[in-house]
């Protein structure tokens, strides 16, 4: 009696048949490009499109500079506010300000996605809807860098900062992130999560040099005054971010609108809760997304807080010591976030277990700086606190489905 073969799952036996389609385990998240909205098949030279590409990453690295670059270089902030701007200020009003910024740039990917997804509808006309988002992002960063500089004036009015830095920075930072990442994602069949592995380094890479110039800034801030050194912290940001923002524009402007109707046109991504996120709820899904949360949660609050834990009773470390913790595990971050978004690891060691482990790991590690203060202890074990920092950021990719390089057109890392 022949053996029957096991059959092969349906992307594996698609992708063998040569059907590069979506990933199966993406369809419900990307209803867009499926059954009933098919890709339309445009002509396009390799050549362009594989330049097209790269300017798009670059792009993007640039904007992840500093969407996690201006949150995670919030410790020395954060600790010159609590001792000399805000002395009657309480560690957790200070704290809504940073939370408020990081709140709403999480929160922007849902409004700014549908108006991207409105201006990629076809009847608009390719051309129309390409200069309308490219101003779009061109305003975000308009606003971002002028948020900055205006930090700069309204340092000591608490109302205002919470305003300027939590709600009108962290829209802005979103907003270029959000399009950005879109844009991006458009070279790789639309795949969100692939896209949301790569420049790691570029994003670590920011929190150090944002955390370098603040902690400079404020080593003669005094009380923070207009002329202080406190306020040029703000004006070197502001310049930084400028820089680097119209760098990204400047590169996504340069997009042609014969190349754009490639993916403005074949591609519709609807930013939405998946249509079984209840049966998948009700199956365990919710607790890995708690999880998920808490995890993720820890990887932004903990930095913010380590400058101000140090500095206080019973560790009585000076800032500038106490800078250097942070920096270890920002640089480590750096590091390892490129080396764990590699596919070659992923596929070896899987990233549900680096995510698991590392978590458990950071988890225990966390509690030593605040029941052993020593600066030895902290920066020796800053570096692995954020060896997890981007496995949290590789899972959804793993859980939502993987293009190969051979399917997307490039690679992908680091």
């Amino acid at each position: 009696m022949p053996r029957r073969s096991t059959p092969e799952p349906p992307n594996i036996s698609a992708v063998r048949q040569g059907n590069l389609g979506e990933p199966t385990a993406r369809n419900r998240w990307n209803q867009g490009s499926v059954a009933g909205n098919p890709l339309h098949v445009v002509s396009s030279s390799p050549e362009r499109a594989h330049r097209h590409r790269n300017r798009s990453i670059y792009a993007q690295a640039l904007v992840l500079f500093n969407v996690l670059g201006i949150p995670l270089s919030s410790a020395p902030r954060l600790e010159h506010d609590f001792t000399s701007v805000f002395p009657t200020k309480s560690l957790t009003s200070l704290a809504v300000v940073i939370g408020l910024q990081i709140f709403i740039l999480l929160a922007s990917p849902l409004p700014v996605g549908h108006v991207y997804n409105a201006l990629a509808n076809r009847k608009h006309g390719s051309r129309w809807s390409s200069w309308v988002w490219k101003m779009l992002f061109g305003v975000a960063v308009i606003v971002a860098t002028t948020s900055e500089f205006l930090s700069y004036t309204v340092q000591k009015n608490y109302i205002a900062i919470l305003l300027v830095r939590g709600l009108v920075l962290g829209r802005a930072l979103g907003t270029c992130f959000t399009i950005s990442t879109l844009v991006l994602a458009s070279h790789y069949r639309n795949d969100v999560p692939l896209v949301s592995v790569q420049s790691g380094f570029a994003a670590f890479a920011g929190a150090v040099v944002y955390t370098v110039i603040a902690r400079f800034a404020f080593q003669d801030a005094g009380l923070g005054g207009a002329n202080s050194g406190g306020g040029l912290a703000y004006l070197y940001s502001g310049g930084v971010m400028g820089a680097t923002l119209l760098s990204a524009l400047l590169l996504l402007v340069g997009l042609k609108s014969e190349d754009e109707e490639l993916w403005t046109q074949r591609c519709k991504p609807h930013l939405c809760m998946p249509k079984g996120f209840l049966e998948d709820a009700i199956g365990g899904g919710m607790w890995f997304i708690l999880g998920y949360i808490l995890v993720f949660a820890g990887v932004l609050v903990y930095p913010v807080f380590n400058v101000v834990l140090l500095t206080q009773v019973p560790g009585l470390f000076f800032p500038d010591a106490a800078a250097y913790g942070i920096l270890g595990m920002l640089g480590v971050a750096a590091v390892s976030g490129s080396v764990v978004a590699n596919l070659s690891s992923l596929r070896k060691v899987g990233a549900v277990n680096v995510f698991v482990a590392a978590s458990v790991l950071a988890g225990a590690i966390c509690l030593a700086p605040v029941l052993y203060p020593r600066l030895y202890v902290v920066v020796l074990l800053a570096g692995v606190i954020w060896c997890r920092a981007w496995c949290d950021t590789v899972t959804p990719y793993d859980c939502c489905g993987d293009v190969s390089q051979q399917e997307s057109g490039g690679e992908v890392g680091g």
